[in-house]
C-alpha cells in the first residue's frame, strides 16, 4: 500500500471483501451494503444472513503472529493503518466541504432503539424518543444524553457512532476504555467525535445512524430522525418523550444475549429449548443482573428480584438522571458556524 496520499487512478475493478484482500485502494474499493441498505464499519466487511457485518478475524491473527515485523519502534505503520489514513482523509475533505444550512440550529426529534431485542408480538423492546439539538457535538451527544438516557455507566466502555450513508465511524480520541482493544472488531479507525455534530450524521426526516456501545460486546443501537423542528420551534434543549425497556446489564454479551436472559426470566421454556428453566438458574442470572454496575448506579438493584420487568422504564427518574438533568433546560454546547471564506 504505497503511495495512499496520491489520486487515484482514473479506473479500477477493485472491490473489498476485507482488508486481508489484495489490492485493496482505499480511494476506489467498493463498499458492502448491507440488507437493511445500511453502510457499517466503512462498508470493509461483507454481511452474514443476519443483515450484520461478517468480521474478517485472520488480519488480527496476522497481526499476533508477525507484529514486530512491523517495526513500530522506528515508526513504520501496518497496511490497516495505511489504508485508513487515505479513508479518513478523503472524509474529512468531504465533510468540510458540506454545508449544513440551519440544520445545527434546528431541534430533531430521534428514536434510539435496540435491533433484536423484541417484545413477544415482534415490537422493538428497548427504546426512547427524545429531541435534542442538531448541531450538538457527537461526543456530548453520547457522552451527556445517548448513555445516561438509554442507561449506560458514563466512562465505562468505548463507543462508535455509524453513518449508514457510507459506513464513516466517529469515536472517542484518546479513549483509555479496556474494550478499545477490540477496536478492529468494530473500526479500525475513526474521526474525531469531538469535530463533528449531529447534523453531519443525519440531515433529513428517515435518516439513520448506529450507536455501538461497548466494543467488546457489541452492544448496537439504531437512531432514526422521526422529525426535524422549523427554527421557530427549535430551543437546543434536551427533550426526553418516551420510551420502554430497561437496559441491559452491562458486560452482557450483546443484544442477542440480553434478549435470551429475558427469555429465560419470563418464560418457562425459552424459544428454541426443549429444557425447562429452573429457579435456581433464574435466581443466578438476576443476581448477576442485580450486581451489574449500571442497574447498581441507578438504583435497579432496589427493585425486588422476583418483579423483575424487562420493559420498565421510569421516565421521570431518567430525566432525573445528573447528566441528563444537566442538559434539559439549558442550551448545549455546538460546534461553531462555519463563516464562509473572506473573498480575495
Amino acid at each position: 500500500m504505497d503511495n495512499l496520499g496520491q489520486a487515484p487512478p482514473p479506473k479500477t475493478t477493485a472491490q473489498v471483501s476485507s482488508l486481508s484482500s489484495a489490492n485493496v485502494n482505499p480511494h476506489t474499493y467498493k463498499k458492502h451494503v448491507g440488507p437493511d441498505g445500511h453502510i457499517r464499519s466503512w462498508g470493509i466487511y461483507p454481511y452474514h444472513e443476519e443483515g450484520y457485518e461478517d468480521v474478517d478475524y485472520a488480519p488480527m491473527m496476522r497481526k499476533m503472529q508477525t507484529q514486530m515485523i512491523y517495526n513500530y519502534m522506528r515508526g513504520a505503520t501496518r497496511p490497516e493503518t495505511q489504508f485508513f489514513d487515505a479513508v479518513i482523509a478523503k472524509k474529512k475533505r468531504e465533510l468540510k466541504g458540506v454545508d449544513l444550512g440551519d440544520l445545527t440550529r434546528r431541534d430533531f426529534v430521534l428514536r434510539i432503539h435496540m435491533p433484536e431485542i423484541k417484545t413477544p408480538s415482534g415490537e422493538d423492546r428497548v427504546w426512547r424518543g427524545f429531541i435534542v439539538s442538531g448541531g450538538v457535538s457527537l461526543g456530548v451527544l453520547q457522552d451527556k444524553i445517548l448513555a445516561p438516557l438509554m442507561g449506560w455507566v458514563r466512562n465505562f466502555h468505548a463507543h462508535i457512532l455509524t453513518d449508514f450513508r457510507d459506513g464513516a465511524q466517529f469515536g472517542p480520541k484518546n479513549s483509555g476504555a479496556i474494550d478499545m482493544m477490540h477496536l478492529d472488531l468494530s473500526a479500525y479507525d475513526f474521526l474525531n467525535e469531538d469535530h463533528y455534530c449531529l447534523a453531519h450524521l443525519v440531515a433529513k426526516v428517515g435518516d439513520a445512524f448506529q450507536y455501538e456501545y461497548d466494543l467488546g460486546d457489541h452492544f448496537r443501537h439504531d437512531i432514526t430522525v422521526e422529525k426535524i423542528l422549523p427554527l421557530e420551534e427549535s430551543y437546543g434543549r434536551v427533550q426526553i418523550l418516551a420510551g420502554s425497556g430497561i437496559c441491559p446489564m452491562e458486560n452482557g454479551k450483546g443484544n442477542q444475549t440480553w434478549a435470551e436472559h429475558i427469555d429465560t426470566l419470563t418464560t418457562a421454556k425459552p424459544a428454541g429449548s426443549t429444557v425447562r428453566v429452573t429457579p435456581a438458574k433464574r435466581r443466578d442470572l438476576l443476581s448477576e443482573i442485580h450486581t451489574s454496575p449500571n442497574y447498581v448506579q441507578y438504583g435497579w438493584t432496589k427493585r425486588p428480584k422476583s418483579k423483575f420487568d424487562p420493559d420498565f422504564f421510569d421516565l421521570a427518574q431518567t430525566t432525573k438522571r445528573r447528566h441528563v438533568r444537566a442538559r434539559l433546560g439549558t442550551k448545549l454546547p455546538v460546534l461553531p458556524e462555519r463563516r464562509p471564506p473572506r473573498s480575495s
